[in-house]
């Protein structure tokens, strides 16, 4: 919470739970159980004042849109109600709808190997497919901190410097 507070509107706290196919994977629970677990969770996260909720599948993890409906529902509604984004990052859930407001997979995901190069003029057309940007992977340690500004820009559609 503490967080959210110091930070207000300058950027947003995410708060990231494993996704359903994962949690069921690794350890066989069953979709009651993860759907309360999910709307404790959410609970939780609203109170520490977040601004979204992310839901991470693993890489290999096949979609399932049962259990995406089922174990995420009452955690779509809390959002709801707090007017918190609920997002799920899922590699191989192209096309996919469930209760969450936004799902991220495919091609919807940047390609992280694109950031050590020059940001592109016409980028922030990533930025305007769902109003998030989420990476295919995680940004490279050792990234020089001005492709990592010239990326933030571009995003934002802006050269202004954003005290990266």
């Amino acid at each position: 919470e503490r967080l959210s507070v110091e930070l207000q509107d300058r950027a947003s706290v995410i708060g990231v739970l494993t996704g359903p196919g994962t949690l069921r994977s690794l350890a066989g629970v069953s979709t009651a159980d993860l759907a309360e677990f999910y709307a404790t969770m959410a609970g939780k996260y609203s109170e520490a004042r977040v601004g979204a909720i992310l839901l991470a599948e693993a890489p290999d993890t096949e979609a399932d849109a049962e259990l995406l409906s089922v174990a995420t529902r009452e955690l779509a509604n809390i959002c709801r109600f707090y007017r918190l984004k609920s997002v799920l990052l899922s590699p191989s859930s192209r096309g996919m709808a469930g209760p969450v407001d936004l799902v991220f997979g495919g091609d919807d995901l940047f390609p992280v190997d694109l950031i050590t190069r020059d940001a592109d003029a016409g980028i922030s057309e990533w930025k305007m497919r769902k109003g998030l940007v989420l990476s295919s992977g995680e940004v490279p340690w050792n990234l020089a901190p001005e492709h990592l500004k010239s990326w933030m820009n571009a995003f934002n559609g802006s050269s202004e410097g954003m005290g990266l």
